[in-house]
């Protein structure tokens, strides 16, 4: 039952124990039985004895086999086998005449010598956790360094990023008191400027290249903004993070003599004109152009055209991007009248629909306190990928005729980008890299 292996140690307090077992279980004689079971006996004396032995050797069996279960569960043979061990090497160092605290001496207590062997070894392991605890502290004092000094950048992004928001609601409630012919400038620029002489023409990206800047230097100029300019990659129609959403049906009706507009030049889809937009920061938006060149102050109307949304995705993109040229490249993006079917640029306006969808007024839509201003700086910026893929061979390329109507001529490089008002006009030689002057920017 036992496993007699081991050292003689472990084989003499074995069988010292199995002796102990065998006497406990054969203590109860069988005068002991015959006491508490006297009839038994007296009628049948040798079933009486056959069953007192049994139930002697069965508590002997039991005894033994708990006995065993305890050795198992706590180790015993093995850590018998480890004192034996520490006794004879401890005698052995005795006999070589070493004089040490673990040398065998007939007096020596056992502890006294399991402590000589074992107090060095914890000695070490304390050492050792000792080391682990400070490093351990050390790495946490790091730590907390590179905590507090991100809490410090962060405290100080976000003062910067407050800085700019209280900029912005400044920059919003004065835009509320600012009069409406203050306002309309721009309008009135970019739809002077856009439809008649830039629109499918060579000049239409550089012009609304340097608008945009001209748009940036006013902002830092005259509302001291400081911050930089951004391109929304939310959704685009969220009333909470994007520009709102359609325009509702049955809260605008166009002008009744909207007839009257030549429809070779103002090409007008009621259907496009759905309605008001009801939600998001333009909600309260009123516009005093259009349809056409008419002067007829309205909400600010979309409509927007699901078919048309096929023209405007990354593969849409991709295809403009990879042009060989500038001038299959600008044809590529403008569309119609250029090309049979809608692209980037003009398929954008169909989509949204109402203002943005008006030859004219288009230009009301996508001001830059419409919102649509933004997401045009980031089609026109597609302008600045081309020379960046070649830049020797493309920075300075551009084509195209520089009017609408004839009589026109090429666009060179020398042609001026008329900005009326608003900025003094500028070759277009010299906003064709936007990393000089007067640029000086980048898109990321």
């Amino acid at each position: 039952m036992f496993n007699n292996s081991g050292s003689r140690r472990w084989t003499h307090f074995h069988s010292a124990l199995q002796l102990a077992v065998q006497r406990s279980a054969h203590k109860w004689t069988f005068e002991d039985f015959t006491e508490c079971f006297p009839l038994y006996v007296e009628e049948d004396k040798n079933s009486a004895s056959a069953t007192f032995n049994s139930i002697s050797d069965y508590i002997e069996a039991q005894n033994l086999r708990d006995l065993d279960k305890l050795f198992k569960e706590y180790n015993v043979q093995e850590n018998v086998d480890i004192l034996h061990k520490i006794v004879q090497d401890s005698k052995d160092r005795k006999s070589k005449g070493e004089i040490r605290n673990d040398a065998w001496r007939e007096n020596i207590n056992p502890r006294t010598s399991i402590c000589a062997k074992t107090i060095p070894v914890v000695e070490k392991d304390i050492a050792r956790l000792q080391r682990q605890l400070k490093e351990a502290e050390d790495l946490n004092r790091e730590l907390l360094r590179e905590l507090e000094e991100e809490a410090r950048q962060t405290d100080e992004v976000n003062g910067h990023a407050l800085e700019i928001v209280q900029q912005v609601d400044r920059a919003c409630e004065e835009w509320e008191g600012i009069p409406q012919d203050e306002i309309e400038p721009w309008t009135v620029e970019n739809l002077d400027s856009d439809t008649e002489d830039s629109q499918s023409q060579g000049h239409f990206l550089p012009w609304h290249r340097q608008f945009t800047v001209v748009h940036e230097m006013l902002l830092r100029d005259e509302c001291q903004y400081i911050g930089p300019i951004p391109v929304r990659d939310s959704p685009i129609f969220d009333p909470e993070t994007g520009f709102g959403g359609d325009g509702v049906p049955g809260t605008y009706t166009l002008p009744g003599n909207y007839s009257t507009l030549d429809p070779s030049k103002v090409p007008i889809n009621p259907a496009a004109f759905k309605g008001c937009v009801q939600d998001g920061p333009f909600a309260s938006s009123r516009i005093t152009l259009g349809p056409g060149k008419l002067v007829t102050e309205h909400c600010l109307v979309r409509g927007i055209n699901e078919t048309y949304r096929r023209y405007i995705n990354p593969g849409a993109l991709r295809n403009t991007i990879k042009r060989a040229d500038f001038e299959s490249f600008r044809i590529e993006l403008e569309g119609r009248p250029v090309t049979p079917a809608p692209k980037l640029h003009d398929a954008v306006h169909v989509f949204v629909g109402g203002d943005m969808s008006n030859f004219y007024s288009s230009v009301a839509g996508k001001s830059p306190q419409h919102g649509f201003g933004g997401r045009f700086v980031s089609g026109h910026g597609m302008s600045s990928l081309m020379p960046q893929m070649k830049p020797v061979k493309r920075l300075y390329a551009i084509t195209g005729r520089s009017t609408v109507y004839p009589p026109y001529s090429n666009v060179t490089l020398d042609f001026k980008l008329d900005f009326g008002s608003l900025s003094p006009s500028v070759a277009i030689r010299d906003v064709m890299n936007i990393h000089a002057e007067p640029g000086r920017y980048t898109y990321v």
